[in-house]
């Protein structure tokens, strides 16, 4: 007599495997895969973009691995029943199977790599994508500071992991810390307030990058952390100027808000003339290639903005002081060397929500004005990295002016240059015809002329500027 106190196990396997699949239709498979494991109240939670597939989870979509996604698809076809003759049959995933699944499902899920983050998959447009940022209680409309329920028709790779409070106001110590820091220098306080705020969603319109220089112990890391709590430690990657160039080097930015840059420090083997191109197509919201290791190529534009916390002004080569252009640099004097508060970042961390709001302010502001502010403190400084990049640049500010009727013989400049870098200290002076390439580069406008000296002989002229 069967015991009905206890389960059959024949009905618990039927229970179990109660979806019937047809193992020659991958298609059908896949879409009902999809509306079993990842889709609610009719939305799908998940798609294949840019090679990679993408899970809505805390109200953003981050990438799977493959193999999380096919552990499903296992699991799936192993509690399922397959016709088999006149009867059923357990399902029995092979890898054959299971890899003709993940094939239909990267189809069925495709989402077109011009689908740039963030956007809304339905199509609508308003509210603007761009004016929306994900926390973990909802969307917040930065128009009107308003939440909206969560839903995954809002393509987005970045969510704060806080919840969002109108009524977090104060961030009293926060305030203190940066007083502590930056003193009377009001500027560079209210900098970093748009900064930060900037920082907060994927814009890159101002295409800044942005720099904290200071001696050790000066704040800048209490800074770094307070940014990677507000955003996110997922929202983030750390790499090095240098790996920039490494055949993989880009890959950790792909869907991250900030790369922040630690140590800017670049030996001599650094290609410096590479990093400033990475630096400028990054900031300038170039198209990029990138590889990523075992996986296909991704294509897109990135929004991942540069933070850079040194030290020291790094040297990056760029003859055109284009990088030095593109960055906003905020100077600190002060060292807290042996003075540090071993309390201040766990109260820092407890005003999260109010510095938000702190940094929303500042978003408002900076969007009022349409640019960033270089603060006076800071010009100076800006200088320094302009002459890093560009030592030409400071030698035509030193030597030389600059008009469309002005004219200097080249071997006389070429001279004029040599005798400027020995006054400076630099060894290595270049060729006359590297000379000439990185002059055009630092000057526009500038174009090398023959002239007849003497009746016979001609010379290289350059027109546009002469030697004061």
């Amino acid at each position: 007599m069967t015991d009905l106190s206890k389960p059959n196990p024949t009905e618990f396997i039927a229970e179990e495997r109660k979806l019937t699949l047809d193992p020659s239709d991958p298609m059908k498979i896949a879409q009902t895969i999809i509306s079993k494991e990842f889709t609610t109240d009719e939305m799908r939670m998940l798609h294949h973009h840019a090679g990679m597939f993408w899970l809505w989870e805390n109200n953003c979509y981050s990438v799977i691995d493959d193999k999380g996604i096919s552990s499903v698809v296992y699991r799936v076809l192993d509690n399922a029943l397959q016709i088999k003759g006149d009867g059923i049959a357990p399902f029995k995933p092979t890898s054959h199977k299971v890899n003709n699944v993940m094939a239909a499902l990267c189809a069925e899920l495709y989402l077109n790599n011009k689908t740039n983050a963030p956007a809304w998959l339905d199509g609508r447009e308003q509210p603007n994508p761009k004016n929306i940022l994900a926390l973990k209680n909802g969307l917040l409309d930065l128009t009107d500071r308003t939440l909206i329920k969560p839903t995954p028709i809002f393509w987005t790779n970045n969510a704060l992991e806080y919840e969002y409070s109108s009524e977090a106001t104060v961030c009293e110590e926060w305030l203190k810390f940066l007083l502590s820091v930056w003193g009377e220098d009001t500027e560079s306080i209210e900098s970093l307030q748009e900064i930060i705020g900037y920082l907060l969603t994927g814009d890159t319109s101002q295409q800044k990058m942005f720099m904290l220089i200071g001696p050790p112990r000066s704040g800048k890391g209490t800074i770094g952390r307070i940014l990677a709590e507000l955003l996110g430690h997922n929202n983030i990657c750390s790499p090095t100027l240098n790996s920039l160039t490494g055949n993989f080097g880009m890959s950790p930015m792909i869907g991250k808000l900030v790369a922040i840059v630690a140590d800017a420090r670049l030996g001599p083997r650094a290609d410096q003339h590479q990093i400033a191109e990475k630096l400028l197509s990054i900031s300038g919201e170039d198209s990029q290639t990138i590889d990523i290791k075992f996986k296909t190529q991704w294509q897109g534009r990135l929004q991942t903005r540069i933070f850079i916390m040194s030290n020291e002004l790094p040297r990056i080569s760029d003859a055109s002081g284009a990088v030095s252009s593109r960055f906003i640099i905020l100077k600190m004097t002060r060292s807290f060397l042996g003075l540090e508060d071993r309390g201040l970042f766990k109260r820092l961390k407890g005003e999260l929500p109010a510095i938000l709001n702190w940094a929303l302010d500042g978003r408002d502001r900076l969007n009022q004005r349409g640019f960033f502010k270089v603060p006076t403190s800071s010009e100076d400084t800006v200088q320094q990295l302009g002459d890093l990049s560009s030592p030409i640049g400071a030698f035509i500010r030193d030597y030389c002016e600059v008009g469309g009727d002005c004219e200097v013989k080249v071997s006389t400049l070429f001279k004029a240059w040599q005798n400027w870098c020995r006054e400076q200290g630099r060894d290595h002076t270049g060729i006359s015809s590297t000379f000439s390439k990185e002059l055009s580069a630092a000057v526009a406008g500038i174009s090398t002329i023959q002239k007849r000296e003497g009746g016979k002989s001609r010379f290289r002229y350059f027109k546009g500027l002469k030697l004061i």
